[in-house]
């Protein structure tokens, strides 16, 4: 079993991406987990020099602030990746995986990711806000299968020649 956690900035390019390549890997490979920690742009800073502190990472800064956009760790604390170019060689050699988007298709996914809300708990650690959704009325999650009972049709005809005039039959039966 593998688990990867995605942490970064969530309206940027190189988080989309590896959005993207995790969400294959997810769905490629027969025992994945993923998490994702998007940040909010203003929040970013605060949350990777929170991820330095937690796991002793060392991101690349410039005048102490971090400027990777994104981080990604195993489960076991070790940091994988901190930049996308590293992170889509990684997964290319190790899985085969190549990024399956455009630019506008990325560009897209930015769009949609920064819909997605990020915050910081009490405790310091990042959380994602997930959207309770509505109790559905047609839930049919509790309601046993139907029963499919099997019928014997016949075949509809659709030329004036008797059924077995349409039929095809091995000639080598005929001798």
């Amino acid at each position: 079993m593998v688990h990867y956690t995605l942490a970064g900035r969530v309206n940027s390019e190189e988080y989309a991406i590896c959005d993207r390549l995790l969400d294959i890997l997810a769905v490629t490979l027969p025992d994945c987990h993923v998490t994702k920690l998007p940040s909010k742009t203003d929040h970013w800073p605060n949350d990777a020099a929170e991820l330095m502190r937690l796991y002793g990472f060392n991101l690349p800064t410039s005048s102490n602030l971090v400027i990777s956009d994104v981080v990604i760790w195993t489960d076991t604390g070790r940091l994988l990746c901190s930049d996308v170019d590293a992170f889509s060689t990684f997964v290319g050699r190790n899985y085969g995986i190549q990024l399956d988007l455009t630019e506008a298709e990325v560009l897209l996914y930015i769009k949609a990711n920064g819909f997605k809300k990020a915050r910081k708990d009490e405790d310091d650690t990042v959380q994602v806000e997930v959207e309770a959704e509505p109790a559905s009325s047609t839930d049919v999650s509790a309601v046993p299968a139907p029963v499919v009972e099997k019928k014997l049709v016949p075949p509809a005809v659709s030329s004036n020649q008797p059924l077995w005039l349409t039929q095809e039959h091995p000639t080598a039966d005929l001798s």
